[in-house]
């Protein structure tokens, strides 16, 4: 008596049901398909032909969520239920509507549903990664109010206090809060030039304007500008004193001040090692640091806009320095690379081409 007239009103209403888009079903009293239309197969990714007689929980990843729905509809309840599919659309979900049946008598003879939503897994790793980039640019914005501030406050504090005691301080001490304002003019100047260099990465507008440079120089006067910034550590540099190749100074200067300060933010104290090796048809440029290292876990997402790795210290920074640092390199027909054990150091390697084509004026 429970089954007939469920099975019967199911039966004549396939036909139009078929039609629909919406996904639809009934199961009997046992919570087997008795009716689902071709929408509902296809939201399950189950052909039609595969249905009927079957468990509620065919084509699902978690058969206890299904039993669970169809318990609490049992009590009598209307309910609606995530659940996700297994197979090849493992990772995916479907969004149901689940309720009771009713005999003329008030007695339970099967259930009836309609699917409300689906989500394949493509579009779940896709709604993920939008999801955690959105989220990603969020935390960039308060970094860099934060990241703002710091120089800001400093070159506010030190210029007043200039101001207000310039008679009573020594000559010494002058000279200490005008390099202070210098610094902090300097981490501010990096911060914007990275940000807009972001911008134009991300827009696929980044040039570079590439001539005869002498790497070895320009990586002194980086070295010397970062030396300014760090009384923890002694930057050292080792290579040859004239080594010229084809590159656009602004933008190798702009890597290799990103590269100096990460090692003088996560290197720890003691010294952070330049050096330029000369190999004829490629320059190498390294910069090692002796601090706690790189987690295995970490190293593959290094160069990822807005990674930041796990670290002990609470240095800060954007998430963007490595990225920017390797989308210059690359400009340039050039590699970057990073070795790291942890609590043995960190080097960032880069190879550049001698032979980059200088474009024609």
């Amino acid at each position: 008596m429970s089954r007939q007239p469920v099975e019967a009103t199911a039966a004549s209403a396939g036909a139009l049901l078929d039609a629909v888009d919406q996904p639809m079903f009934a199961l009997d009293i046992d919570g087997l398909f008795i009716f689902a239309n071709q929408a509902f197969a296809a939201s399950r990714g189950l052909a039609p032909d595969r249905v009927i007689g079957r468990p509620f929980a065919t084509g699902l990843a978690d058969v206890g969520a299904a039993d669970r729905l169809l318990r609490r509809v049992r009590d009598g309840e209307t309910t609606v239920g995530e659940l996700e599919l297994g197979g090849a659309d493992i990772g995916a979900r479907v969004v149901e509507r689940l309720g009771p049946w009713r005999n003329p008598d008030g007695g339970l003879s099967g259930f009836w549903g309609v699917g409300l939503a689906s989500e394949s897994a493509e579009l779940r790793r896709e709604a993920e990664v939008l999801r955690n980039v959105d989220e990603a640019r969020r935390n960039l914005l308060s970094t860099v109010s934060h990241e703002l501030r710091t120089p800001l406050a400093a070159i506010q504090g030190y210029a007043s206090t200039f101001l207000l005691y310039e008679e009573r301080l020594e000559a010494e001490e002058r000279r200490e809060f005008l390099q202070r304002i210098v610094n902090s003019t300097l981490q501010l100047e990096e911060l914007i030039d990275n940000l807009l260099t972001a911008s134009r990465i991300e827009h696929g507008t980044l040039q570079i304007a590439p001539r005869a440079v002498q790497l070895s120089k320009l990586v002194l006067e980086a070295i010397a500008e970062a030396q300014m910034r760090t009384e923890r550590q002694e930057l050292t540099f080792a290579g040859p004193e004239r080594c010229e190749l084809t590159l656009d100074p602004r933008r190798i200067r702009q890597v290799i001040h990103n590269l100096l300060d990460n090692a003088i933010k996560y290197g720890g104290e003691g010294l952070i090692d330049i050096v330029v090796e000369d190999r004829g048809d490629d320059v190498v440029l390294s910069v090692s640091d002796h601090g706690g290292g790189i987690s295995v876990e970490s190293l593959p997402h290094l160069f990822e806009r807005f990674y930041r790795a796990g670290t002990t210290t609470s240095a800060k920074g954007t998430g963007l320095g490595l990225w920017i640092s390797k989308a210059i390199v690359e400009a340039h027909e050039g590699q970057v690379d990073v070795h790291s054990d942890p609590g043995q150091g960190t080097t960032f390697t880069i190879v550049l081409p001698r032979g980059l084509a200088v474009p024609e004026a």
